[in-house]
C-alpha cells in the first residue's frame, strides 16, 4: 500500500474528523487524490472542503508526500486543527503552498525527528519564479513545535510573507541551518544591480521579533537563535511582556564563553519557567559585588521552576560570598539531570524558602548535597529525588557545625534515594537530628553503603514502610528509619549483594 487516501476512500469517509497513520514501511503518500474516474462528481464546485480536524502521521520511513502534489486540486483541508508528523527520514516537505494557504482553523502544528526534511511549503509545478511573493496567513495558530530537523533551511523557499497574529508558543529544538527570527528592518532580499529589482531570497526566517514575540507565552530556543535575538539592536525592553516560560539549548563552547545571559533574563518580568539543556555553561547566575553607593535596576524575575539538564562544564549555579539576586530564592521546582562538574548544588548562603519538589540526577561531581543551613531553609520541600550520582555520600553536611541542631521539614512527604553506589548516610553528623512529620513515601534503592539513615535522631510519626522498588511490592520497616535501613542492608549482605 503505497498511499492511504485515494479520491474514492475519501468519498467513504466524508465525515471522518481524526486520521493516523503510523508504523508502515510501505507508505508512500497520505493524501493522493489524482488517477481516478470519482474526481467528476467533484466537477463544477468551487473547492470541496474536507472534514478532517486532526492529522498524525508518524513512523513512515519511506513517506515522501504527506499531500501528493498536483493531486490536491479543489479540495481543502480548511477544517484542520492539529497537524503533527514524526519520524518520517524520507520526508522533504510537508505542504504543497495550496494546502498550506487554506489552513483556516489550524491551531497547532508539530515536525518532529524527519532527517530529511528541508522546507515545510514547497513550491507546485508552475509557480512563477522569485519575482512574486506569496502571502500565508494562519489566523489561528497557536503553537509550532520544530524539533530534530537537521535539514530544514526554509519555510518557504522563495519571496513569501507570513503572519502569526495568534501565535504563543514556539519550540525549535536542533534545527540548526533554520533562520527562525528577523527584524522587520532588516532587507532580506538581493538585487540585480542593473533593473534594481528584486530578484532572489537569501533565506527568509519563519518570524519576524517585533510582530510575534510580544504575544509570545512560551519559547525554546537554540544558542544561535537566542543569541540573535538578545545582540539585535531592534529589541525593546518590553518584547518579552508576555513570556512565561523559556527553554534555551544548545549553546557551544563560543557562545557560552561569557557565560549564561543573565541580563537577558531580567528582560522577561513574567517568566516562571527556564531550562537550560545541552550547552556549555560554567555558570548560571554571574553575581557581581556591588560597590558602596552604587545603584542597580533591575527587574524582579519571578522564576518558579529552574531545570538544569546535560550541562557538562556546569560549576557553579551560582557564586558563593556574592550578592545574589533573590531569584534562587523563590524557587518551588529545582530539578539538576546530568551536571557532572557541578561540586556544590547551591552556596550556604542561598535560602530555599519556597522550594516544593527538588530532583537531582546523575550529577557525578558532588560529595554531598546541601549543607545544614540550606537544608534548614526547606519549610515548604514535600518531594526530594536524589539517583543516580557516583561519589555523594550524604545529602545533608554539618558544613558549620553549630552543634546540636534539629531540621524540621515540615512537608515533606516523598523521599527517593536510588543508585547511590557512595551514599553513607542522609547526614553523617550526630549534632544533626531530623524531624518529618508528613513523610509517607521512602525509597531507598540500590544504595549498597547505607548502613543508617542518619547518624542523628530522626522522627517519622506517618512512616509505615521503606521501599526497594517505585513501583515494587517489597518493603522493610523496623519501627524507625534508621532500623529499617539496617535491616535493608543485613538483608542486601546476606544476599551477597
Amino acid at each position: 500500500m503505497s498511499k492511504v487516501i485515494s479520491l474514492k476512500l475519501l468519498r467513504l469517509l466524508n465525515n471522518l474528523e481524526e486520521l493516523k497513520v503510523g508504523s508502515c514501511d510501505l507508505v508512500e503518500a497520505v493524501f493522493d487524490l489524482e488517477g481516478t474516474d470519482d474526481i467528476e462528481e467533484y466537477h463544477g464546485q468551487d473547492s470541496a472542503a474536507i472534514h478532517l480536524k486532526k492529522l498524525t502521521v508518524c513512523h513512515l520511513s519511506r513517506l515522501t508526500d504527506v499531500w501528493k502534489k498536483d493531486s490536491i486540486g479543489f479540495f481543502s483541508f480548511m477544517n484542520l486543527q492539529e497537524i503533527h508528523v514524526m519520524n518520517c527520514g524520507s520526508l522533504k516537505y510537508l505542504f504543497p503552498a495550496s494546502v498550506a494557504k487554506g489552513l483556516e482553523e489550524l491551531d497547532e502544528l508539530e515536525i518532529d525527528s524527519c532527517a530529511q526534511m528541508e522546507e515545510i511549503v514547497s513550491k507546485e509545478e508552475g509557480t512563477p519564479g522569485n519575482t512574486i511573493t506569496i502571502n500565508f496567513v494562519f489566523t489561528k495558530v497557536t503553537s509550532v513545535f520544530l524539533k530534530y530537523l537537521p535539514e530544514l533551511k526554509y519555510f518557504y523557499p522563495g519571496p513569501h510573507t507570513v503572519e502569526w497574529p495568534k501565535l504563543k508558543k514556539i519550540y525549535t529544538i536542533f534545527c540548526g541551518k533554520l533562520e527562525i527570527f528577523t527584524a522587520d528592518s532588516i532587507n532580506l532580499h538581493e538585487t540585480d544591480p542593473e533593473d534594481d529589482q528584486q530578484v532572489a531570497i537569501i533565506q527568509q526566517p519563519m518570524f519576524s521579533i517585533e510582530k510575534v514575540l510580544p504575544n509570545i507565552e512560551a519559547l525554546s530556543l537554540d544558542g544561535k537563535d537566542a543569541m540573535r535575538i538578545w545582540n539585535d539592536q531592534y529589541v525593546v525592553d518590553d518584547l518579552f511582556s508576555n513570556l512565561t516560560f523559556l527553554r534555551l539549548q544548545s549553546f557551544d563552547d563560543e557562545q557560552a564563553a561569557s557565560n549564561f545571559p543573565y541580563c537577558f533574563i531580567q528582560k522577561i518580568p513574567n517568566l516562571k519557567g527556564l531550562v537550560v539543556k545541552y550547552s556549555s555553561f560554567q555558570e548560571i547566575f554571574p553575581c557581581q559585588r556591588h560597590e558602596a553607593g552604587e545603584t542597580h535596576t533591575m527587574t524582579v524575575v519571578q522564576l518558579r521552576r529552574l531545570d538544569l539538564w546535560a550541562l557538562p562544564k556546569l560549576e557553579e549555579i551560582c557564586k558563593d560570598g556574592f550578592q545574589l539576586h533573590p531569584i534562587l530564592e523563590i524557587l518551588e521546582t529545582l530539578r539538576v539531570w546530568e551536571c557532572s562538574a557541578l561540586l556544590d548544588l547551591v552556596p550556604s548562603t542561598v535560602s530555599f524558602n519556597y522550594l516544593k519538589k527538588l530532583d537531582v540526577w546523575k550529577c557525578n561531581g558532588m560529595l554531598h548535597l546541601l549543607t545544614s543551613t540550606t537544608a534548614k531553609s526547606l519549610v515548604q520541600l514535600t518531594e526530594m529525588k536524589i539517583r543516580e550520582c557516583e561519589i555523594i555520600q550524604e545529602i545533608v553536611f554539618d558544613k558549620e557545625d553549630q552543634g546540636e541542631v534539629e531540621i524540621v521539614l515540615d512537608r515533606l512527604e516523598n523521599l527517593e534515594l536510588e543508585c547511590l553506589p557512595s551514599l553513607i548516610n542522609f547526614c553523617g553528623s550526630m549534632n544533626l537530628g531530623f524531624s518529618f512529620p508528613s513523610l509517607e513515601k521512602v525509597i531507598v534503592r540500590q544504595c549498597p553503603k547505607m548502613q543508617v539513615f542518619s547518624c542523628g535522631v530522626s522522627t517519622t510519626p506517618k512512616l509505615q514502610r521503606v521501599k526497594v522498588e517505585k513501583n515494587g511490592y517489597e518493603w522493610y520497616w523496623e519501627g524507625n528509619l534508621n532500623a529499617t535501613i539496617e535491616k535493608m542492608s543485613n538483608h542486601m549482605v546476606g544476599d551477597g549483594n
